[in-house]
Order: structure tokens, then sequence, then C-alpha cells
């Protein structure tokens, strides 16, 4: 599943927005490259934001990290050099990160992963994330799965954590399953979601793939090149969670229907960006925790005449991307 053949690109980018395919969702959640060649002002130039104004640029950091003594950010996009001169320029997207490149660069993470590796760079971490809202995978089927045994890997470990809050009102927050070691190339995590972020009465459950170093690179070089059921392909030939037969041979067991299930609709709902599950409220959000000291500035400065502001709200509408007009629609809607 993991060619470590590259060459040329070969497929058409394309301009796919996230789609949430009867309640199954797969995003870009993590990913980490390194540059060989190119100066920390070419790498950061190729990742910023491609627009004036507060925010825009990279800024730099007192202390280095990971073994390089410079640093830069953008948001949660972190950016390594001043290293030994094998170490490269290292980037970091953390999962939040992600979504800001989403905002402002990446429509397709094919694309982008084509544009990193034509730069020379090659990718260490690379972490997908796929969310099921439709109540697809169970956490007490996995678990009796593996009580009983009634699954095959291709890893030899695993093991399930409980976490629980501590403080105010306390709580489970549910278990994860982890299925390969820490120092694993490639590993994989299945944990509620749901019980993580207190949410009440909804089916959440996120299955994690974490791939680095040789693993990691050829993830991003086979979604490049694969097909639209790249991922789901991954999983099953790493899990596969099995139908009980008389067959001595459980390798020859029929697939689990409900893990069948949901590896379709992986393959349907593809690997692309997040945005399009953006939402007022976390628009909102974003608003109070990066914008709203500079608004409050603005208008106090203008000693409380709300002009300027509308001025430059003006300048706004006339740069709505899909997922702006898209939350409009669904105010407009009444959701």
């Amino acid at each position: 599943m993991f060619s470590e053949k590259k060459g040329p690109v070969s497929r058409p980018y394309t301009n796919r927005a996230a789609r949430n395919t009867e309640g199954v969702l797969v995003m870009i959640d993590w990913c980490a490259f390194t540059f060989q060649g190119l100066s920390v002002s070419e790498v950061c130039g190729f990742l910023k934001r491609h627009e004036d104004g507060e925010g825009s640029e990279f800024v730099d950091v007192e202390v280095g990290a990971l073994g390089y003594k410079g640093q830069k950010i953008l948001g949660n996009v972190r950016v390594f050099f001043d290293g030994a001169p094998a170490m490269g320029v290292h980037v970091e997207v953390s999962g939040k990160g992600c979504r800001e490149l989403e905002s402002y660069k990446v429509t397709d993470w094919g694309h982008f992963f084509g544009e990193v590796h034509s730069r020379g760079g090659v990718f260490t971490r690379l972490d997908v994330a796929i969310d099921d809202r439709a109540g697809l995978v169970q956490m007490g089927a996995i678990k009796q799965a593996i009580i009983t045994g009634d699954l095959v890997s291709r890893w030899r470990s695993g093991r399930c954590v409980t976490a629980f809050a501590l403080g105010g009102e306390g709580g489970m927050q549910g278990e994860t399953f982890y299925f390969g070691s820490a120092q694993s190339r490639i590993q994989l995590r299945i944990y509620d979601k749901a019980a993580e972020q207190g949410v009440v009465g909804e089916h959440w459950v996120r299955v994690e793939l974490q791939a680095r170093r040789e693993r990691a690179d050829s993830l991003a070089w086979g979604y490049l090149f694969g097909a639209d059921e790249f991922v789901a392909g991954i999983l099953r030939s790493y899990l596969e969670f099995k139908q009980r037969s008389g067959d001595s041979n459980k390798s020859r067991w029929p697939i689990a229907g409900w893990w069948d299930a949901f590896l379709g609709h992986v393959a349907e709902a593809r690997l692309a960006t997040a945005a399009a599950v953006r939402t007022l409220e976390g628009s909102i959000l974003w608003l109070k925790r990066q914008v709203a000291p500079t608004l409050a500035m603005l208008v106090e400065c203008s000693g409380g005449d709300l002009g300027p502001l509308l001025k430059v709200m003006a300048t706004g509408q006339v740069r709505y991307r899909s997922w702006h007009r898209n939350i409009i629609a669904a105010c407009a809607a009444g959701g």
C-alpha cells in the first residue's frame, strides 16, 4: 500500500471542497515536512498569507525548538531553521494550522502535497482524521472485537486508555484504542470524540491515522497519485474487524458489516479540506481571539465612530469565499 516509488505529478489538480458523506468526514489533521536547499525566507514565502495587513506575515520567536536555533510562526504554522546543515528548514502544521491553511491557501490537499514535493520537501509526519457522525463505528463493538479476537491486523500490539477530567464537574471523557506503538511509523487511534469534547446526545467517533518518517512521505505521495478510496484502502490493509465463521483461518472470515460500511463511506467522503464545515459560532470565536483587540482599537481611535469599521467590512464583502456564502445561506434559512 505504501509505495516508495516517486515521480512527476500525473493527475490533474482539482479544487474539491470537503464532503460530509452521510456523516463521515475525512481531513488532514497534522503535517510536518522538511526542505533541503531552501532558505527560511523562501519557505515562509511559500506558506504565508498572500495579503497585506496584520497577521499576514511570519513573526520571529525568541527561542527555537527541535534542535533548531530559530523559529518563525504564523498562527499555528511553525517554521524551524538554523540547525545543523543536514537539518534543512522544518515546518510543522498542527490541526488548527491545517484549518488556517485551508482558509487562505489550501483548496486541495493533493495539490498542496504536490507543491511541497515539487520544492524538494519531504514529509516527516502526516495525520489523517476521519470523523464518524453517522453511528457506523461503535466503541463497544471495537472493545468486544478486541476481547474475542475478531480482527486481523498488521500491528502486533495495542492498548486502551481511559481518560477522565479532574476538577469542576469532572467525569469520564471516554476511551481511546491505540493500534501500534508510539514508536511505530504508522499508528491508528480510535476514540470517542463526543465524550472528549463534552458533546451530549450525539455520536462522534474519530479514527486517526498517524504516519511518521518515510511512511508519512509515502502517504502524501500515495494520496497524490492514488484513487479516491486510498485512505480507506490503507485502513483496511492495516486493520480489519471480522465476522466469525466456521473457517479455521481467521483471515478468510468475512469483514464485519459495520467496518465495511465505514470504509465504504470513507472512500466516498474523499480526503479534502474541512473548510466547508465552518460554522457561524466558530467564526465568532475566531474573531474574538484573533482580531477583536484590533477592531476595538479602531473604534476607540475613531472616537466611537463605527464608520471606519463599516468601511473595512465593506472591503471584506467583495472577498467572500464559498464557505462565507455557505454560512450566510445557512443563517438566512434559519440554520
